[in-house]
């Protein structure tokens, strides 16, 4: 099973995603499988941190919605996958929905990092109901 740990700050702008990044790739050097899933919907930038945002072509809210296959969403760099946000909120997001696609990846990690956003609302709420840390 994954250790999943939440990035969190309330306020923008406090190297949230920096610090989810670094940990991600120390981690890695370390042997360990790691998955960095964004959660800052319509203002994640997971995969320009990574240097690769034209290879993220689907997100984990296109797991959720449309029924895209896990292989399709999650892109690779620097070593480590990842799991872009969506670009808008929808109802299908709920923290079920959430946890169910999280549950599905549990076995495959070493760790799992949410990329939270500012605030305590929306993508926050996802990545805590399933956050072990």
């Amino acid at each position: 099973m994954a250790e999943k740990i939440i990035i969190a700050s309330g306020k923008g702008g406090s190297g949230k995603t920096s610090l989810c990044t670094g940990l991600a790739m120390s981690l890695r050097k370390n042997g360990n499988f790691v998955l960095i899933v964004d959660c800052d919907i319509a203002q994640g930038c997971i995969d320009f941190m990574l240097s690769t945002d034209s290879n993220a072509l689907y997100s984990w809210g296109d797991i959720i919605s449309s029924g895209c296959h896990y292989g399709d969403a999650i892109s690779s760099g620097g070593g480590v996958d990842y799991l872009t946000a969506p670009k808008k909120s929808k109802e299908a997001y709920t923290c079920e929905e959430f946890k169910k696609l999280i549950d599905h990846l549990d076995n495959k990690y070493s760790y799992i990092l949410f990329d939270s956003p500012a605030g305590i609302t929306g993508g926050f709420s996802l990545a805590a109901g399933c956050a072990d840390k």
